[in-house]
């Protein structure tokens, strides 16, 4: 399922990650207005997969109580990959 969803989105053409789009969001609960944000598709692509690492991370907690083995990356953002390769050995 991951592998299929990663190469839809490496599919999809750069001229539509660069398209315009208008966030709508609520910055507050109960009666706020809505309010609206200028951006783009390929901003709001990478927020999405952002948001969905932080949920792994927490789906990784669980599954860990649980006795059920993950890949050591899974729920690690990238950055964080990466900042702990370039200090091993440091």
């Amino acid at each position: 399922m991951t592998i299929a969803l990663l190469e839809r989105l490496y599919a999809i053409p750069q001229e539509a990650l660069r398209r315009k789009c208008t966030v709508t969001y609520r910055v507050g609960y109960g009666d706020d207005p809505e309010q609206t944000a200028p951006s783009y598709f390929a901003r709001e692509v990478m927020f999405c997969v952002g948001h969905a690492i932080h949920h792994y991370a927490i789906l990784k907690l669980l599954c860990t109580e649980a006795g059920v083995a993950l890949p050591r990356e899974f729920g690690v953002a990238p950055s964080t990959l990466k900042h702990l390769e370039s200090t091993v050995g440091a």
